[in-house]
């Protein structure tokens, strides 16, 4: 017969800012879980959901109908796969090319694990072995491995096109982007029949279903969870696990809610909707203004200790890369802090002998209020270096944003607005030294009379 575990006296305020803390470091966990069984429940992979070891391809650019994805990208083609490490590796085989692509790897804890691109292999590809925290074996020759602290990998994947007409070239590569596990390798290619969950809430997002666990819900998987991907904690997480254990959390895998000390379960009760505040009042923050009105959106790879922001950055939902791989600016606002209205008419200057420095590309595209792409009757939602721009006579570029069409003279440099508010998202693919060090910042947007 089981008994209530037993804790050493502790303050009730206490007990509930450590369960705070485990609910943060633990968010991730569930979030991640939760998207995975959403994005692997189908029996055939589609442009966006796909079954385990297979990859889900948008074959085509996003229009302002697209209502899956937040601040879709309108400058590649997305590809997606979570990888199953339980029973064995997979390879994960990338071909030779010349086109811009990048693959980021996720752990189910939401840190990136490395990334995958031209900067990385240069134009070769490769393949690389994704191991998860309980294999030892021995990856064949040419295979690079990836070690995995967690039994499923996340992959997001980005192939660049230049145009409607280069999108049928954009998917011959995508379909050489191979996952293989490792009893197949070197095997003729097979298709499986997958078992998959086909009763799914499909409407509610991943973080709206995981803000509705109460506490025994959240807590009790999120026991079953470390307990398959905290095999190996790192030292970083000492700290937190040491935090669970004197407050008498143990996950394991006879674990039972009901077991926990009577306080812990109080404050582990009254810990979810501070959790939850501190989580939204800490993504807030971090979009804190660093140049010209410009926030700043990169992954770090790994947050160490920082579990707070890694749980705030997890429940945005955006796919945020390494800043070597993508740097991110947002603004909604102008030179002058006010909002940007359609009503009003911008521009942003570029300096002729400050252009955007990076090794890929760059672009500029804008989203409404609910930051979706803007309908417009020439079909245009973002501008950048691979467009015909036009340059002003000192070689520098005015990009034209407005609601209004410009005219004829400025119309190759518009970015059409719609009539009430919106915000810009300036990317810029393999960015060089400047950008990573801080000093190339994009200039402001300014309204102009």
């Amino acid at each position: 017969m089981k008994r209530r575990i037993r804790i050493a006296s502790i303050a009730l305020e206490d007990l509930q800012r450590a369960a705070e803390d485990i609910y943060i470091y633990g968010y991730p966990l569930l979030l991640m879980d939760l998207t995975r069984r959403m994005d692997t429940a189908t029996t055939r992979p589609s442009s966006h959901d796909a079954p385990v070891n297979r990859f889900a391809h948008t074959r085509f650019l996003p229009g302002p109908f697209d209502r899956r994805v937040s601040q879709p990208n309108s400058d590649c083609l997305t590809s997606s796969a979570w990888v199953d490490l339980n029973k064995e590796p997979v390879v994960l085989s990338v071909p030779h090319t010349q086109r811009y692509y990048l693959l980021s790897l996720y752990s189910e804890w939401y840190e990136i694990l490395g990334s995958i691109s031209p900067q990385k292999t240069a134009t070769h590809g490769g393949h690389l072995g994704l191991v998860g925290p309980n294999w030892s074996g021995k990856l064949p020759p040419g295979v690079k491995r990836i070690a995995s602290p967690t039994e499923f990998v996340w992959i997001q994947g980005y192939c660049a096109v230049d145009g409607a007409e280069d999108i049928q070239l954009a998917h011959s590569l995508q379909n050489q982007i191979l996952l293989t596990p490792l009893s197949e390798w070197g095997l003729p290619p097979s298709l499986h029949a997958l078992p998959c969950r086909l009763k799914f809430d499909e409407k509610t997002t991943p973080q709206e279903q995981l803000s509705e666990l109460d506490a025994q819900r959240f807590f009790t998987h999120l026991s079953t969870l470390m307990q398959r991907n905290q095999a190996q904690p790192s030292s970083c997480d000492s700290e937190i696990l040491a935090e669970c254990a004197r407050i008498g959390y143990f996950p394991s895998e006879d674990f039972a809610f009901e077991m926990l000390p009577a306080e812990t379960v109080e404050a582990m009760h009254s810990a979810i909707a501070a959790a939850q505040s501190r989580i939204v009042e800490a993504e807030k923050r971090s979009e804190q203004r660093i140049s010209g009105m410009w926030s700043l959106h990169t992954h770090p790879g790994m947050y160490q200790r920082d579990y707070l922001a890694r749980a705030s950055a997890a429940r945005t939902g955006h796919a945020v890369t390494l800043a070597e791989d993508i740097t991110c600016f947002q603004t909604a606002v102008d030179n002058t802090s006010e909002p940007l209205k359609g009503t009003h008419r911008y521009a942003m200057y570029l300096d002729g002998n400050r252009m955007p420095p990076v090794n890929g590309f760059w672009s500029i595209t804008l989203y409404d209020r609910s930051n979706r792409l803007v309908a417009n009757d020439i079909h245009r939602y973002a501008l950048g270096d691979r467009d015909r721009l036009r340059h002003n006579p000192d070689n520098s570029l005015s990009i034209h944003i407005q609601h209004e069409w410009p005219g004829a003279s400025q119309d190759s440099n518009w970015l059409p607005a719609p009539k009430d508010s919106f915000n810009l998202i300036f990317r810029l693919y393999w960015p060089k030294a400047e950008i990573l060090n801080g000093t190339w910042r994009p200039p402001a947007v300014t309204r102009v009379n």
